[in-house]
């Protein structure tokens, strides 16, 4: 019977409990409006209002608080999503420093935006490529790893099948799946650097792209 009592409670009290949660709702969505209205009035800490769902969420959980960052790395971090890091702009509107512009370029506001994707003059110095290079060549090290562990392993295409006895059970395989890195043994990898730019060779793939790693 739909809406029967179901335990020991009294008639009507699951309207107390759904009155209840009601309220609870109340209480939450106005202690959410307060935080918005409080944030609204922040000079820095705003933004992710205009963003709204679109806002990326810190990502933080606590192997990567108690083992994998550093305490620098961690404030960092932190200060960099809250933007309350000390550039040039920060040190000015904290009474710290006098001049707002950036200390390279001496052109734009010197905001941590600025100095770390939007400086003209560590773009054309190639500093911002380099930063670039430097997290290509780990890449390029994890690949060069896993075409070399292919490489030891037994290449094979050939694929057994097997039978089962009447009564009895299969047996899990041990085989490993097959690893496209074992179809060749003379793998090259090019990578795009600020140094060294490649062209993909045309007579293995005619294209105007230039992807930071190619392997072929």
């Amino acid at each position: 019977m739909i809406g029967a009592q179901s335990n020991r409670a009294g008639l009507g009290s699951n309207r107390k409990v759904q009155d209840a949660d009601i309220l609870k709702s109340f209480i939450r969505q106005d202690e959410n409006d307060k935080y918005k209205i409080h944030a609204m009035n922040l000079e820095m800490q705003n933004e992710w209002l205009d963003i709204g769902d679109f806002c990326i969420p810190l990502a933080l959980k606590w192997r990567t608080l108690i083992y994998d960052w550093s305490p620098a790395l961690l404030k960092f971090y932190l200060n960099a999503f809250q933007m309350t890091l000390p550039d040039q702009s920060n040190l000015v509107r904290w009474g710290k420093s006098t001049e707002k512009t950036c200390y390279i370029c001496g052109k734009a506001v010197g905001t941590a935006k600025h100095l770390l994707v939007g400086c003209r003059v560590l773009l054309d110095s190639g500093q911002y490529s380099r930063r670039h290079d430097r997290v290509l060549e780990v890449i390029r090290e994890a690949v060069s790893l896993s075409v070399a562990r292919a490489q030891k392993e037994i290449t094979t295409n050939e694929r057994s099948v097997g039978f089962v006895r009447e009564g009895t059970r299969a047996t899990k395989s041990n085989v490993k799946p097959y690893s496209i890195l074992k179809a060749a043994s003379d793998w090259t990898i090019m990578m795009d650097t600020y140094e060294k730019q490649y062209k993909i060779p045309e007579d293995i793939c005619a294209s105007a792209s230039r992807p930071d790693i190619f392997l072929f």
